[in-house]
């Protein structure tokens, strides 16, 4: 991003979201921090997926499939993403297939309580889906592309 688009994007930001709530200067500087660091880093994913080196941590995985896998296709913010993993949902057994859809489609409100191993599957089960994503044609991620981008990547 060109250092002028990001100040223009600073400044829209400042007169839109912060100048009609009449912050207080200390919070106004705090929150345009933050707002450069969300931009930071959404520009580093773009660059990690345009040069194909992109990283699909658990933590990815698990936004993805709570936002974007069993959800309308036009509610979906990430289709990309929803492609993916659910591309890669089927390269898993049956059993972590029925603990995911039980744990991110059904309603939280009639969602039963996990119990401790059926969390830990949840988890191993998401833990797959990275490696399946990580794995299929990204094993050659240019480590010093993701490290000057502070990607950690997950595979070596």
């Amino acid at each position: 991003m060109d250092p002028d688009d990001l100040e223009q994007e600073l400044w829209v930001f400042y007169l839109e979201e912060l100048l009609p709530r009449d912050y207080p200067e200390g919070a106004v500087v705090d929150l345009i921090k933050k707002q450069v660091a969300k931009t930071a880093r959404q520009e580093r994913i773009d660059y990690m997926q345009f040069r194909g080196a992109f990283i699909y941590s658990p933590a990815v995985v698990r936004t993805i499939l709570e936002d974007a896998v069993w959800v309308d296709a036009e509610d979906a913010p990430d289709i990309e993403g929803r492609i993916d993993v659910s591309n890669a949902l089927n390269e898993l057994g049956s059993n972590d297939r029925r603990i995911l859809h039980k744990r991110f489609a059904v309603n939280p409100a009639d969602r039963d309580v996990f119990t401790s191993a059926e969390k830990m599957q949840i988890e191993q089960a998401i833990d797959k889906i990275s490696m399946i994503l990580n794995g299929n044609g990204r094993a050659e991620v240019d480590m010093t592309i993701a490290a000057e981008l502070n990607a950690t990547p997950v595979f070596a």
